[in-house]
């Protein structure tokens, strides 16, 4: 377990504790590029399906660094890949 000196993305995006005015694109490229890293890291190399990703479950840290958070109700997954009731509908 790691202790994160920071803030959920909640607080410090949608309330605005965190940037002052806006979020430079810069940053938030790199903040959604991470988000989109830390999923990817949990199906394709440690076969986890979260269950429970909102803003609430993202830390930030106060060098941008963001962390998933809260694998409470989180699954494992055997390797063949992920079962139908988590496939994508369309």
């Amino acid at each position: 377990m790691e202790l994160i000196d920071g803030m959920d993305l909640n607080k410090a995006i949608f309330k605005n504790q965190m940037f002052d005015d806006s979020i430079p694109k810069k940053t938030l490229h790199s903040i959604l590029t991470q988000m989109a890293e830390a999923v990817r890291y949990c199906h394709c190399e440690k076969f986890m399906v979260h269950r429970d990703l909102h803003v609430g479950n993202w830390m930030i840290t106060k060098d941008n660094k963001v962390k998933l958070i809260d694998f409470g109700i989180a699954q494992k997954l055997g390797k063949n890949g992920v079962s139908k009731e988590y496939w994508c509908t369309e």
